[in-house]
């Protein structure tokens, strides 16, 4: 696209948020407090809708925008609208829905709108960092060393007497020189072509090994197909022709079919290439030219951009110097003498001298706005005070005391406001529990910076043309103007120095003059401020820099864009929503709330957003492809603090403070920053895991709230990021310690068939009509990587190749996923599980009194704590030690040793699999006997448990064969189900 394209863009894009401003600016104004909360929701809702818009708009300006001091005007309406649009979202989760998801399909239906159209995929923010650290971490990622240390000092060199025969001889010896190879560093944008390279050669041989051998065996398949028709025709008897009329119906039924069968392929192409032109469709392959030149060309933008403001920053200081130059001494005579005018005024009016403004409050900028006493003021305020005494009242106690007065003034509006304030949450309460809202239309925090930026652009670039600017260079007059205004407050700091001492010497001429002591004067009070030690003052910012990356702390992160998170918005949660229901988001929604949460608060200068946010998921749901996304939308520096990357690293009190201290300073001079946490369980740990204890998971856990997420201020673009498949097992700080908690739902039916759809339409041989729908309904709640395994597993290179003739179906993925472990149904299993711990307990039902009362501990497991929800074959799936109905005899094979049994056989069935696929029948032996080994180790672990509770003729070894039975029926029953579910999705029942 052209400069002028853009420049048109960005006339609409302002023309569109001056008009949603004004329309805002008029709600703010004139809305009254809003009770009705689906009306409320809709109100809201259009301006969240039009907010999302604008900005999307606003972003490609942006990025896109060559003059580099017109993008901070840019930058200004971007904030505001990030921080109106951060209010807009504040409302829907404080006020209206209690939510981090909220849905807009009224709002959307009217404006005629998509879901995509208000979902901020790639805002392309403009994150702004110095030249020179953008610089060191470019070295950084392209794997660069920025800070050696300087080598250490030479010994000094031996006395004679101290010197041995041996160095002698060493002195004598000449070095024999080395050749040392010259070693080639190569980029990691080389080293991955150098890769794809060699993948690309082996296989282009693989394929020519493969075809040379095909073309070899069709060769000698038609010498021998030859030599068989000879043998044929030499040995068959020759019979008579049939009747010319027979032949001629067989040529006209076979020339009847076969056209047919081409009119009919015809068809069916022209029908696909059809469906193809109007998308209707999803092409095996596309040709992504157009989209990878567009890409092209706007890094090709971006970084002419970047030039522009490196030019831009050396036309700062070269200006700033030269006006030091020429301008800075002529300046320095004005101010000092228009210093003197004010003194000269006081003394010729009143023979005396004023107070030196304080330069807290602006210094002599007062004198020359007039803000400070005339004479004439001075002289009625001694009046006064004259006055005040020769009625017997003392000015100083009289101050005092109206001093008092404005403070005890203040402190009972102060108690009125938290009066009134504790009154409103409490109405604020009832509402609450009556299901009613109050909700009041304040102004925006944005408000000035909406004006600032629509100021500035009327001001100063709705004057200026593009065609007095063709190639973009800075504006020397609006840099001149701002460095003239920065020297003066410079030189005028200078000049107060130089004048409070002028003018202690005019007061001590004056003193003499007049036979009086002169005063000091007494400097003020400065304000205490507490200022943290800096221990790394002595060190620059490299060396701290390159220490972070050597521990691994600071590392790069791979490519991902926030869009290669498949998932599909919910269609019909807007509905539950109006029936009082809560229910869960879908997969598109989760992206929505990451964007707005976690990418859309960093790109922002000042704005109050989450200062940590965990990201918690099942495994394989899709929580290290968000982190990583959030990464590079976010363009941040990585700050990994995760334990495996601290083991045996920062050890010691002294060291985790010097850690503390070096993750605060520099994720801030870095900033954007994001302190990641691989595991957000595991510095909240309730018990650490007996494999994790050599990483002291722990060690951040008592520094990450205190020392390192309550320091970050609204002006820091620092974030901590955590991700968690097991939050259940940490303590109640984690709760606490991350503001906002997102959970990443199981796949629904929706992000399931964009998924399958996406991923089997890359086979060229599956039928563009393949039913994926049926698919996608009986594969629900499977993980992605769990059901692309099992695709490629059923479509291998042999399969692919029988496509044409054999087309793909939907049992195949079936009958492979029958093999893996069913997706897990949480509620069913819960209550299952509660069930055999009741039973295990040997109780009835418990009540409400009994779940206080209880208490089920670690050691009343093996492991120390119960296994996860979906390890039925884990002993520790219910309490099992120290219970007091049940006495433990030492056990020849105890439930722990069975366990680990078991677990060791499937791993060397596992091994055995894949060491002798081939071998069918050690694998059938194996798999034969197995289950007879399942139930001697079953059996001697029954005997030896002794029941002291129940008294009655049935044995546990029969209650163990009946359990088995019904296990194996249950299985039986649910592979039925799935035929049973496939033959009625294909119709055939």
């Amino acid at each position: 696209m052209s400069n002028e394209c853009y420049d048109k863009w960005w006339i609409a894009t302002r023309k569109q948020l001056e008009d949603l401003r004004t329309k805002d600016k008029i709600l703010e104004e004139k809305t009254k407090p809003i009770t009705d909360r689906p009306y409320a929701h809709s109100f809201v809702g259009e301006l969240y809708c039009k907010y999302c818009m604008a900005l999307q708009n606003l972003a490609t300006c942006l990025d896109q925008s060559f003059m580099t001091q017109k993008t901070f005007t840019m930058r200004k309406l971007m904030d505001a609208a990030v921080i109106r649009l951060n209010e807009l979202k504040e409302l829907f989760v404080y006020q209206l829905n209690f939510s981090e998801f909220y849905y807009l399909d009224n709002n959307m239906i009217e404006q005629r709108l998509i879901p995509h159209d208000i979902q901020i995929i790639d805002p392309e923010f403009v994150f702004d960092r110095p030249i020179e650290i953008e610089d060191m971490w470019t070295a950084i990622k392209n794997g660069e060393t920025i800070f050696v240390p300087p080598p250490p000092t030479p010994r000094e060199s031996l006395d004679a007497n101290t010197q041995t025969e041996f160095d002698e001889v060493k002195e004598i010896q000449p070095s024999i020189p080395r050749f040392n190879p010259p070693v080639v560093i190569l980029s990691p944008q080389e080293v991955a072509a150098l890769e794809r390279k060699e993948k690309v050669t082996e296989a282009v041989l693989l394929i020519q090994l493969h075809e040379r051998a095909r073309q070899s065996r069709v060769y000698y398949g038609d010498l021998n197909i030859r030599r068989q028709i000879r043998i044929k025709a030499t040995l068959k008897q020759l019979t008579p022709d049939a009747p010319i009329s027979t032949r001629t119906n067989a040529a006209v039924v076979l020339q009847k079919h076969w056209r047919g069968r081409l009119v009919r392929r015809a068809l069916n192409k022209r029908e696909i290439e059809r469906r193809l032109l109007i998308g209707m469709t999803n092409p095996s392959w596309k040709s992504t030219k157009i989209l990878d030149d567009y890409e092209k060309h706007r890094e090709e933008r971006r970084a002419f951009r970047y030039k522009q403001l490196r030019d831009y920053v050396q036309a700062n200081i070269d200006e700033k110097v030269r006006l030091l130059r020429v301008v800075g001494p002529r300046l320095l005579e004005d101010i000092s003498e228009e210093i003197r005018q004010w003194f000269y005024r006081w003394y010729t009016e009143i023979k005396n001298f004023d107070k030196y403004p304080d330069e807290t409050v602006g210094g002599t900028i007062l004198v020359v706005r007039d803000e400070t006493w005339t004479p004439q003021e001075w002289l009625d305020e001694v009046e006064r005070i004259r006055r005040l005494k020769e009625r017997g009242i003392d000015p100083v106690k009289e101050a005092k005391a109206k001093k008092e007065a404005e403070k005890k003034a203040e402190k009972e509006w102060k108690a009125k406001l938290k009066e009134l304030n504790k009154k409103e949450k409490q109405q604020a309460k009832a509402r609450e529990a009556a299901g009613l809202i109050l909700m009041n239309f304040e102004q925006s925090v944005a408000a000035d910076l909406f004006n600032e930026g629509f100021t500035e652009q009327r001001k100063i670039w709705d004057k200026k043309s593009n065609t007095d600017n063709p190639f973009y260079k800075p504006d020397m007059e609006l840099i001149q103007e701002q460095k003239c205004y920065e020297m003066q407050l410079e030189v005028r700091k200078e000049v107060d120095v130089l004048m409070r001492i002028e003018l202690a010497l005019l007061n001590d001429a004056l003193a003499k003059d007049t036979n009086k002591k002169v005063k000091p004067a007494k400097p003020p009070k400065a304000k205490k401020e507490k200022k943290s030690k800096d221990l790394t003052a002595h060190r620059t910012t490299e060396d701290l820099f390159q220490e972070l990356v050597d521990n691994g702390i600071i590392h790069t992160y791979p490519k991902v864009k926030l869009n290669d998170f498949i998932g599909d918005y919910s269609y019909n949660n807007y509905e539950k929503r109006g029936m009082n229901l809560n229910p869960m988001p879908c997969l598109g929604d989760i992206r929505n709330a990451v964007m707005v949460n976690c990418i859309l608060p960093l790109g922002v200068n000042s704005i109050v957003k989450p200062k940590s946010v965990l990201i918690a998921g099942p495994p394989q749901s899709g929580k290290h492809l968000l982190a990583n996304a959030i990464f590079n939308e976010t363009k941040c520096v990585l700050f990994d603090i995760s334990p495996p990357i601290l083991a045996d690293k920062y050890i010691g009190k002294k060291e985790m403070v010097m850690l503390v201290h070096l993750i605060n300073k520099m994720s801030r001079i870095l900033q954007p920053s994001i302190i990641f946490i691989d595991g957000g369980e595991k510095p909240f740990y309730k018990k650490i895991p007996p494999s994790e204890k050599m990483n002291n998971p722990k060690k951040m856990g008592g520094v990450l709230l205190k020392n390192i997420i309550k320091p970050i201020t609204p002006a820091d673009k620092v974030l901590v990021l955590a991700i968690s498949k097991e939050p259940f097992n940490a303590q109640g700080k984690m709760q606490k310690t991350f503001e906002r908690i997102m959970l990443i739902p199981r796949p629904d039916y929706g992000s399931l068939y964009i998924y399958l759809r996406e991923l089997l339409m890359s086979y060229h041989g599956i039928n563009r009509n393949f039913n994926v729908s049926e698919l996608a309904s009986l594969t629900l709640y499977h993980s992605f990587p769990l059901l692309k395994s099992a695709i490629e597993t059923v479509l291998t290179s042999e399969r692919i190749a029988q496509l044409s003739y054999k087309p793909f179906d939907s049992h195949e993925v079936i009958e492979v996923l029958l093999d893996s472990p069913p997706p897990i149904n949480d509620k069913e299993w819960a209550n299952e599980r509660r069930n055999a711990w009741i039973k295990a307990l040997k109780r009835e039902p418990l009540s409400e009194s009994h779940l206080r009362n209880g208490r089920i501990c670690s050691r009343h497991f093996l492991t120390g704590k119960p296994a996860a929800l979906d390890d039925k074959t884990n002993p520790d799936w219910i309490p099992n030690q120290n219970l007091v109905y049940i006495s433990i005899v030492q056990p020849s094979s105890s439930a722990s040793s069975r366990f680990e049994r078991s677990v060791k056989r499937s791993r060397a069935e596992v091994e055995v699999q894949t060491e002798a696929v081939e071998n069918a029948e050690y694998l059938t032996q194996l798999s034969m006997n197995e289950p007879q080994q399942e139930e001697i180790s079953a059996r001697q672990i029954i005997e030896n448990y002794v029941s002291q509770s129940i008294q009655t003729d049935l044995t546990d070894e029969y209650l163990s064969r009946v359990s088995n039975d019904i296990n194996f029926c249950n299985s039986k029953i649910y592979i039925m189900q799935t035929k049973l579910e496939i033959a009625m999705a294909r119709g055939v029942l």
